[in-house]
């Protein structure tokens, strides 16, 4: 594996360039080194989300260093000059505090290497090459003896390969080979570790690897097929047309990339120091978009019936993962759509358009958010609803819906809108977390886009020209045991958005954390949605239970 490093100048802070990090709080915001390649931009927001959930409900009687507030206010000002480096290892100090572990040069270490897999997709017998690159050097030996590992594990969890550990001297390029002669097709993990001195495990990451004798000749005639597509113009038919081929033509790409290389999925790229510090008990929106028993037939399939003349879409019913072709810089983005059973193209359908949470992406809502059963809740009611629901990427897990991401979801609307029966005045916004935020941004200055929008546990992150919101039905559900999105701060926020939508009401859901929250908030949610379209909803005029407090 050979990758280009860019070396710039490390950002530094008065004359405390070359002090080292140690576990002493006065060190914790000096910086030292040379950076040598971009950090992972998903994994300085994923850092800063962690922090900001950490905030919201402290340990009691926790007094943090007044360092921490420093290093916080640093890693801001960092973010806003975009500069991803410096925010990255002062916002994973910063957490390491609040997850009780003292930054020291071992977080240093941690915070610079970057493990890599070279194939997601490989043959059985095969030779994986895992990889360990610093995103910045010290330009000194390192102070204490680390070692690093590199194991495979199969889907048990049982360790099928292993390496001797390599010792660590320096912040420095470590490559590991494993070999799969011998194991059977299936899924599988690498892992790495980062062990100290003491043989405590300092930082740990997984990455996926799938072992497949067959996959590779599938996934080159399915890029066939859609070379095959595209020379006969079967995409010019309609947009229903357009929207099967382009998703032909994604698959193939997608899992092309998967055996050429670590391929995508915001778990297989979160770095070990992320991943490490993470908090267990907050919720994991992420799901894997390598899932060829999934998607494979499907696509197979789409290709042929395209090629005899068909639409599939056209008979296509159920959860269909789908990518259309961005007109902002000509990409293939994937989104989920949910097409009822009882469907029919010769009557117009509500479009229901849900926004995912921070770390998720366009499978959150349709596999993270179940039922009783155990199966999806919002496809459960959908289904009985009789809505089309679309999700999309919205560029990335840590997106925001801004930008880019923002256009995302409305050309998502515009696609789905072509290629199915939908009804104009219909189409409405949902989101949960930093959905919730897009619910409150995406529709600014797009007065006939949405019927009505649904909120729930999040709030814009940048400021908003309300005199531009559309003036529709909107509801905000908070869980009042948010530990993400404090309940103080959603009333609050309610409290201000009462006052720019004409037509507002709130609603909260005792004893629901995030994750319960945005599923308890689904049928609240199509209740709401359901009385706006029969033309009987009302706001309750319930006041925002805010705080009240003595007067002198």
């Amino acid at each position: 594996m050979h990758r280009n490093w860019r070396v710039g100048l490390v950002f530094c802070c008065g004359a405390l360039l070359h002090a080292q990090l140690s576990e002493k709080p006065e060190t914790w915001t000096r910086v030292e080194g040379q950076y040598v390649a971009d950090s992972n931009r998903e994994t300085v927001l994923f850092l800063m989300a962690q922090v900001q959930a950490a905030q919201v409900d402290p340990t009691p009687g926790r007094k943090l260093h007044p360092e921490v507030g420093e290093a916080m206010d640093i890693a801001y000002q960092a973010l806003g000059t975009a500069n991803w480096n410096v925010a990255s290892r002062l916002l994973a100090r910063v957490l390491a505090v609040y997850r009780n572990q003292p930054p020291g040069e071992w977080l240093e270490v941690a915070s610079s290497l970057q493990f890599t897999v070279d194939k997601r997709i490989a043959a059985p017998g095969s030779t994986l090459h895992a990889r360990l690159e610093p995103g910045f050097v010290l330009g000194r030996p390192l102070k204490s003896a680390y070692r690093v590992q590199a194991v495979m594990l199969d889907a048990q969890g049982k360790t099928v390969v292993e390496r001797p550990a390599e010792t660590l001297q320096s912040l420095e390029p470590v490559e590991f080979t494993l070999r799969t002669s011998g194991l059977a097709e299936g899924a599988y993990r690498v892992r790495y570790q980062l062990l100290d001195s003491e043989g405590q495990v300092r930082a740990t990451a997984l990455r996926d690897v799938m072992l497949s004798a067959s996959l590779e000749k599938r996934i080159g005639a399915l890029g066939a097929l859609g070379r095959k597509l595209a020379a006969a113009g079967v995409a010019l038919k309609s947009p229903a047309h357009a929207l099967a081929v382009q998703t032909v033509q994604y698959m193939g790409n997608l899992y092309d990339q998967a055996l050429d290389g670590p391929g995508p999925g915001f778990g297989n790229r979160l770095t070990p120091v992320a991943a490490t510090l993470a908090d267990p008990r907050l919720p994991n929106y992420a799901t894997d978009p390598i899932n060829p028993a999934r998607d494979l037939p499907m696509a197979e399939w789409m290709a042929e019936d395209l090629l005899a003349g068909n639409s599939p879409l056209a008979v296509k019913k159920g959860d269909i993962r789908l990518a259309y072709l961005s007109t902002q810089d000509q990409s293939m983005l994937p989104f989920r759509l949910f097409v009822p059973p009882n469907y029919d193209a010769a009557k117009k359908w509500p479009l229901l358009v849900v926004l995912h949470d921070a770390g998720g992406d366009e499978g959150s809502y349709f596999e993270r958010y179940p039922a009783q059963d155990g199966s999806s809740q919002l496809l459960k009611l959908a289904a009985e609803r009789g809505y089309v629901v679309a999700a999309p990427s919205g560029r990335g897990p840590m997106e925001y819906y801004l930008n880019a991401s923002r256009t995302d979801v409305l050309n998502v609307v515009d696609t789905v809108k072509a290629a199915f029966s939908i009804e104009e005045k219909q189409v409405f916004l949902a989101g949960h977390g930093i959905g919730a935020g897009g619910v409150m941004s995406v529709p600014m200055g797009e007065p006939s886009r949405f019927a009505a929008l649904v909120a729930v546990g999040g709030q814009p992150l940048e400021a908003l020209d309300f005199s531009k919101a559309p003036d529709v039905p909107m509801l905000y559900i908070q869980g009042g045991a948010d530990e993400v999105f404090g309940t103080l701060e959603a009333r609050r926020l309610a409290f201000v958005l009462q006052r720019r939508y004409k037509q507002f009401d709130y609603i909260e859901i005792p004893a629901s954390d995030h994750a319960a929250s945005g599923v308890a908030s689904l049928t609240p949610g199509f209740d709401f949605l359901d009385a706006v379209r029969a033309g009987k909803w009302k706001p309750s005029g319930k006041p925002i239970p805010l705080p009240s407090y003595p007067r002198n």
